[in-house]
């Protein structure tokens, strides 16, 4: 009982839907032929971009749009032509067009459901299919029509038409198609936040219209029919180039239409020979971009999710990172509360013999537990792990002098952040000694912001060791069970793990080792 209304109402909606495209259809129409002529037919690219954007129920409605127009033109050409011309007249040429970009949507892949939205091949081949078609239905009908003595041949017509059709759909459907693609599933809050960062808008803004406002003032200062104004209408299409090959497909698409409407400014009058050449041109090299702009595209596509693939990757290696740590601490913990539970007959050993067999392993386990959770206890900050921590107590027991300097808001920095810089100075300084380059130490830290992006740079910088070999062994053993690297690819490696890299260089003030992560 329920359907009867229920479907009556998404009949009405669609009705509705219907009439809103055909008399949108038909008001754009009527605007775009107000400023159209043969070598330059506007409505031919509202047709196709029409077309080839909205779902195939509503290519009816496209028809009658184009017919009202049509109809009253045809009325007023009875008296002059006949019923017949003017019946062949009031046929939209949208109907012409249907059957190619049927086939070119169903055979030749025009419309994609994911990436650029649209083959600019396929759309280029439509184009000119569709071209060809509305220029025959033209020339069909200046054959039926009467002419006066003196009217130019119809092969001269014809190739106005050809070029008029090609232009205007190059001019307004790839156009279309780019909007089409750039707001299609998303809100406005997402247009507007893309569009302060969007690139092609600034080279629009920074290279389209000034180099298009330099040709256009100085084409309209030439005398009509110079050498000038011929020159400046040609040179119409390089910033289309320049757009195209920085920003693919779209750049191109909108460098066409800007260009085509600059040379329309600078014609002097209908059938101008020196526009339509430069028409001829920005026709091919418009094909020609939105080609080459389609696989440039693809190529940024295609380094983008390159780079999308690497932050995932740096993202999962950072989580494992961090999980590692957690474990360690995990471990730290159970170790704590196993000597809790064991301080009371630690504290009261029954033989002092008990007391020194045990000791030796209480401080190992006081080191793995230091080693595990390093900003813990007195710790808790890097600078304090620095100072007083395990490292410093070795270099000090091998009289190696050690400091440390901080530069930047290290200190706002997040305490896992903390963790990983100082387990890569620990890192670093055990290389230093690996290298036999620990007669002194030095360390600087600093943060900076670069890109929007916080970076932390360590510059580890050790003189060269002059101590016989057995305390620099002993040296390298006590810091390598500080250590999470024992050697440099490990630093290297830990570091691209944040985005980074680490380098090492020789002078003659000692190695130095540098280190920069992302923080």
């Amino acid at each position: 009982m329920d359907k009867g209304p229920g479907r009556n109402t998404l009949r009405a909606h669609q009705a509705v839907r219907q009439l809103v495209v055909m008399l949108g259809f038909a008001g754009v129409y009527f605007a775009l032929r107000a400023v159209s002529f043969s070598h330059w037919d506007l409505v031919a690219g509202l047709e196709l971009a029409a077309l080839i954007l909205l779902p195939y129920r509503y290519w009816a409605a496209l028809a009658v749009g184009e017919f009202i127009p049509l109809a009253t033109v045809a009325i007023t050409c009875v008296s002059s032509f006949g019923v017949a011309w003017a019946s062949f007249k009031a046929v939209p040429s949208i109907c012409l067009v249907m059957p190619i970009v049927y086939v070119c949507r169903e055979r030749l892949g025009l419309i994609r459901r994911r990436g650029d939205g649209v083959s600019m091949p396929a759309l280029v081949l439509c184009t000119a299919a569709a071209a060809l078609a509305v220029a025959a239905y033209n020339i069909l009908l200046l054959w039926l029509a009467p002419r006066p003595p003196g009217y130019p041949p119809l092969h001269q017509w014809m190739l106005r038409y050809v070029l008029g059709h090609s232009l205007g759909i190059l001019t307004i459907a790839p156009l279309a198609i780019a909007v089409w693609v750039a707001v299609r599933g998303k809100t406005f809050k997402t247009l507007a936040s893309e569009l302060r960062d969007n690139r092609m808008l600034v080279d629009s803004i920074g290279v389209l219209i000034p180099v298009l406002g330099l040709l256009l003032w100085i084409g309209s200062r030439a005398k009509l029919g110079s050498d000038v104004r011929y020159m400046a209408q040609v040179a119409m299409f390089l910033p289309l180039v320049m757009l195209a090959l920085k920003n693919g497909w779209q750049g191109a698409a909108v460098g066409s239409t800007a260009a085509s409407i600059a040379i329309v400014m600078l014609m002097p009058a209908k059938y101008d020979h020196a526009t339509l050449h430069a028409q001829v041109l920005l026709l091919f090299v418009t094909s020609t971009m939105l080609i080459i702009g389609s696989k440039i595209t693809a190529w940024h596509r295609q380094d983008q999710q390159e780079k999308q693939d690497m932050r995932n990757a740096l993202a999962l290696a950072q989580r494992n990172y961090h999980e590692g740590e957690r474990q360690l601490r995990r471990a730290a913990y159970m170790l704590r509360e196993m000597q809790t539970l064991g301080s009371s007959w630690l504290r009261f050993p029954t033989q002092m013999s008990d007391y020194q067999r045990a000791q030796p392993v209480v401080d190992a386990a006081n080191r793995f537990i230091e080693y595990c959770d390093p900003l813990e206890g007195q710790g808790r900050s890097l600078p304090k792990a620095l100072e007083k921590g395990s490292l410093a107590q070795v270099l000090s027991q091998h009289q190696v002098p050690f400091r440390t300097n901080f530069h930047g808001g290290v200190s706002a920095l997040p305490n896992a952040m903390h963790l990983a810089i100082y387990r890569m100075i620990c890192g670093g300084v055990t290389h230093l000694a690996a290298q036999d380059h620990v007669g002194r130490v030095l360390i600087n830290v600093r943060c900076v912001h670069y890109r929007d992006q916080r970076w932390v740079i360590l510059r580890m910088t050790g003189t060269e060791d002059h101590d016989p070999f057995p305390l620099s062994e002993s040296r390298l053993m006590a810091l390598q069970q500080l250590s999470r690297h024992t050697n440099f690819q490990a630093i290297n490696d830990d570091a691209a793990t944040f985005g980074g890299a680490a380098r090492q260089r020789a002078s003659e003030r000692g190695l130095h080792l540098t280190v920069v992560m992302s923080a």
